[in-house]
């Protein structure tokens, strides 16, 4: 009777501490969801940004060239 108890005792344990583990992975990934959904507008600004920068870049580099062309 005690070893059935026992048996019984370590599976309830075991249970629990699944399904403390599956919470807290349900938990973690519904942190990331949203620390994603925070931070996607400022990653869609920033890649806004340098190629809005790259396009400036662009545009004073064929300026420089023209200018050394006209100095040849």
């Amino acid at each position: 009777m005690k070893f059935i108890l026992k048996c019984f005792s370590v599976l309830f344990i075991f249970v629990v501490v699944s399904c403390r583990e599956t919470k807290n992975e349900d938990d973690n990934k519904e942190a990331v969801h949203e620390y994603i959904e925070k931070e996607e507008p400022k990653v869609t600004g920033v890649s806004e940004e340098i190629e809005q920068s790259s396009q400036e870049l662009e545009k004073e580099v064929k300026e420089l060239e023209e200018a050394l062309k006209e100095l040849n």
